[in-house]
């Protein structure tokens, strides 16, 4: 399986990870997972490393994936990315008409205890937070930007169903919707402080396929 690189260096891989393949094994598919793309891409290239990704995407989330290459590394990495010290930015297209342009979403998030696979609002906690930007308002669904300041299971796709405005074809906190086949998310800006050069780092990939030809 090929990957699509968007960046790296001896420290760091960045991975543009398609939509409906899995970061890691679910204990079914064991070998159709992005990690078992980049064990084989280390193996090709002569990098006798561990595949390390120091976060994940839900299957049908599409976008960037950072792993790291340096064992040593991995726990000062761990800890910017709890400190939101790792910035992720996402497109999303959500149902309806926004009522307004811009969101700061201040809400906590705890496990569904009815259903297994979901995440509910918990209206005693505010410990997640989401900003929301409407980029653009189509007839009956918007094109907006979401930026994490929390990294809470689920967060982008619970918070938006909190406001009304669930992302397309989300089945567990919306519904399908023919436009599109899949959660229509997509994690398109990484950024990060390089911690040998102290650069700053920022990745980017572009919308995928299926999402561009809703929008279009």
């Amino acid at each position: 399986m090929a990957i699509s690189i968007i960046y790296e260096d001896d420290i760091f891989l960045v991975v543009d990870k398609p939509s409906g393949l899995l970061v890691h094994s679910d204990g079914v598919n064991t070998k159709q997972t992005l990690c078992n793309a980049v064990k084989a891409y280390y193996d090709e290239t002569n990098q006798n490393i561990l595949v390390r990704p120091l976060h994940r995407l839900d299957v049908e989330t599409s976008g960037l994936i950072l792993f790291c290459k340096e064992p040593l590394l991995q726990p000062m990495l761990d800890v910017q990315l709890a400190k939101k010290e790792i910035h992720r930015e996402y497109y999303a297209i959500t149902k309806g008409r926004m009522e307004q342009t811009y969101w700061d979403i201040q809400k906590g998030i705890a496990r569904d205890r009815h259903h297994a696979k979901r995440m509910r609002i918990d209206p005693k906690k505010t410990d997640a937070r989401t900003k929301v930007q409407v980029l653009q308002q189509y007839s009956d669904y918007a094109l907006v930007k979401c930026t994490l300041f929390t990294g809470r299971t689920h967060q982008i796709r619970v918070h938006l169903a909190s406001i009304h405005h669930p992302i397309l074809s989300d089945f567990l906190y919306g519904s399908k919707d023919q436009r599109i086949k899949r959660c229509a998310l997509h994690a398109y800006q990484l950024s990060f402080v390089h911690p040998i050069t102290e650069k700053t780092i920022v990745c980017q990939c572009d919308l995928p396929k299926d999402m561009k030809n809703l929008l279009r």
